[in-house]
């Protein structure tokens, strides 16, 4: 299974795998969504944290997942890139305030991000044997999470939106 797409893949995993992952976040006080399909194989298994809390809490519509490729991403789905407002301008905007061990994500296919470089997390594995690995992105989980609500206000003044 190729390591930097595993999460993204119809390959059988360890079937308990989420549904571990999701206790244990919850355990931890991170809120944690996980769409598997019946049966236990991972596809496009991209865990989203603190949906209820974030997701429709403005006009950007914020996403935090861990795409499965080291990183845990706060995505921006909603910004307008067009000729008026360019991936540079959203660099320009978000730049000064980023803080230590959050960059901006790669020039986007889909929508804009920055993100956390985390452990790669094997669902192959246990949920146990990974916990440092794991506590590490949920703590990228919980530190995007303050870094959009301390910066919210000042993303949607300077970032043009979709209707």
């Amino acid at each position: 299974m190729d390591r930097e797409f595993s999460y993204m893949t119809d390959a059988p995993s360890n079937s308990t795998f989420w549904e571990d992952f999701e206790v244990y976040a919850k355990k931890n006080g991170v809120e944690v969504c996980i769409k598997t399909k019946p049966g236990g194989r991972s596809y496009k298994v991209w865990p989203r944290y603190f949906v209820k809390e974030i997701e429709k809490s403005s006009k950007l519509y914020p996403r935090i997942a861990h795409s499965g490729n080291e990183y845990v991403a706060l995505y921006f789905m909603k910004v307008k890139l067009d000729n008026s407002f360019k991936f540079d301008d959203f660099c320009k905007v978000v730049q000064p305030i980023l803080e230590d061990g959050i960059c901006i994500g790669d020039p986007p296919k889909s929508w804009p991000s920055v993100k956390i470089k985390v452990p790669y997390i094997d669902v192959e594995g246990t949920v146990e044997g990974q916990s440092e690995k794991i506590d590490t992105v949920l703590k990228a989980a919980r530190r995007l999470r303050d870094f959009y609500i301390q910066h919210k206000q000042e993303l949607l003044d300077k970032i043009p939106t979709l209707a």
